[in-house]
């Protein structure tokens, strides 16, 4: 609610409101799945073991296996963030890196 005042406000006053931001984790295992389907598997970067057009073996997307320290920690992915507002629930959780694994043509098809 309180993003959506902020929200209203700005636009009253001509600005677009843009939300603070805070670490995103994943409140368990469900969570941390949903957030692996729309995000790390969508994503360039979660090809482990991957090899590219030359031959060379490209590592993957170290982010998941640094999931496993606390928030509180440096080494903790700063990557992964959501909009910090009073909710019990994340809002918008996602990943700073994501660059998606095709893209689509100018005909709409992917590629």
């Amino acid at each position: 609610m309180d993003w959506l005042v902020m929200q209203l406000e700005n636009n009253r006053a001509g600005k677009r409101a843009v939300p603070k931001t805070r670490p995103y984790r994943p409140r368990n295992l469900t969570a941390l799945c949903v957030f692996d389907d729309n995000w790390c598997s969508q994503c360039r970067h979660d090809t482990v073991g991957r090899v590219d057009e030359a031959g060379v073996r490209v590592p993957g997307c170290e982010i998941q296996a640094r999931v496993i320290f606390t928030i509180d920690d440096p080494r903790y992915p700063t990557e992964w963030i959501e909009d910090d507002v009073k909710r019990r629930t994340p809002s918008h959780p996602r990943c700073t890196v994501f660059q998606p694994k095709t893209t689509p043509s100018r005909k709409g098809k992917i590629t």
